[in-house]
């Protein structure tokens, strides 16, 4: 990255520099990688992935903004679950460590779903077409938004998603 900076690989090494230090705890070294990356190599995919991840990383307190075609291709608008304890998971069918955790995930939706809690899935695999009998096979029940396209699907780069899965837990306002 320092030697060859317009290097067509540098985009790539410099995310992956970022989401190193990010899965390692670094946040701060992980934001300075990844603004870097914006401000040199902002219209790569790349570079807008850096900039969701930026977007990510600056949530807290702030309130996320999340729309998308559920499976049925009825708009679902996280806004309508203001008021409530939000759960939002990005998720694929491909995904083991998805499936391994989907136990405990509906354990925890079954405990605290009449007080208010909810979960809203992002489902990130190409079709719809495998969703619907994995989530019947599983038994999960929660809303799902479906944004086709994996790890560079929409909304994934919108959030710098980096791996699946990946929760967000939002308090009553959002």
């Amino acid at each position: 990255v320092k030697s060859f900076p317009e290097s067509e690989d540098t985009p790539q090494a410099s995310l992956q520099l970022a989401v190193t230090h990010e899965f390692n705890g670094k946040q701060k070294e992980a934001q300075q990688w990844y603004t870097r990356l914006v401000s040199s190599h902002r219209e790569t995919p790349e570079g807008k992935k850096a900039e969701g991840a930026l977007t990510r990383l600056d949530l807290k307190g702030r309130t996320l903004e999340l729309t998308g075609a559920g499976l049925d291709g009825k708009p679902l608008d996280l806004g309508s679950y203001r008021g409530q304890t939000v759960a939002v998971l990005f998720w694929a069918t491909w995904c083991v460590p998805c499936t391994d955790d989907l136990p405990k995930i509906k354990e925890l939706y079954e405990q605290y779903h009449a007080k208010g809690f909810e979960i809203v899935g992002v489902n990130l695999d190409s079709t719809p077409a495998d969703v619907a009998p994995f989530l019947a096979q599983h038994k999960v029940t929660w809303p799902q938004i479906h944004d086709p396209g994996g790890l560079e699907s929409p909304l994934a780069v919108r959030y710098g998603i980096a791996t699946v899965p990946t929760m967000f837990l939002l308090d009553n306002t959002g």
